[in-house]
């Protein structure tokens, strides 16, 4: 059974041991998966995403089906795409939307492709009152506490490769419930699919050799090797 993990909370009146931008430091376990405190988005707001996206899912079947997402597409409403013959089906359904920077939005010059994601960093409002979220540290899977208006930051694989294996992302994983609905909104922070990603080059010496190669579109890679189960960060190593 999964242990308690409630040490890790972030709050600005709680800052310890910060972290200077020139001279980042190895994670520890105080920093796998920090929940923020103190953000500054209200309670309001974030019960109102949680309430907006419960009755999204609670609509009837014909009525979601009208934003479902293409084939090969990431934006709209379904489940996983097939990849796999292993993958599990149908136990978890998803609605995607793009969020673009402010000097992109304009409709009508959206690719017609959008990216799949796997972050740079991922910020998560957990559902209210069911727990699911697990990490694992040193071998042991750790829960991951509901604060109802706490937000899980964590830094992804895009992350980890930019930072030449300096800063870590923690493995996760989600465990279901069977008597209650688990509902959680995931913001991903990631370059553009275009742009290629590498270990910063001062972060790379004779001590510290480089880990990652290059790679543009990371999201495709870690997607369709999740779903074949394999580890996608051992397969841009060095």
């Amino acid at each position: 059974m999964a242990a308690n993990f409630t040490q890790n909370l972030l709050d600005p009146t709680h800052s310890r041991d910060p972290i200077h931008p020139q001279s980042p430091k190895p994670n520890s376990l105080d920093r796998v998966h920090p929940l923020a405190i103190g953000h500054g988005i209200s309670n309001s707001l974030l019960d109102k995403i949680r309430e907006v996206s419960i009755d999204f899912f609670s609509l009837p079947m014909e009525e979601k089906q009208k934003y479902a997402r293409a084939v090969n597409e990431a934006e709209g409403y379904g489940s996983d795409r097939i990849v796999s013959d292993k993958q599990v089906h149908d136990w978890s359904h998803r609605l995607s939307l793009k969020v673009f920077p402010q000097r992109k939005r304009r409709l009508n010059l959206w690719p017609q492709i959008p990216q799949d994601f796997r972050s740079g960093i991922t910020i998560l409002l957990q559902d209210k009152e069911v727990e699911g979220l697990q990490i694992l540290v040193d071998g042991k899977w750790y829960r991951v506490p509901v604060i109802p208006h706490a937000l899980v930051v964590n830094l992804g694989y895009q992350m980890q490769i930019m930072s030449n294996g300096i800063y870590k992302s923690p493995m996760h994983r989600v465990v279901t419930n069977t008597e209650k609905l688990r509902i959680s909104v995931a913001s991903f922070i990631e370059p553009d699919p275009d742009n290629e990603i590498g270990p910063v080059e001062h972060l790379i010496d004779e001590q510290r050799l480089r880990l990652y190669r290059n790679v543009k579109n990371y999201g495709i890679i870690n997607y369709e090797c999740y779903q074949k189960r394999l580890v996608a960060l051992e397969t841009v190593q060095v």
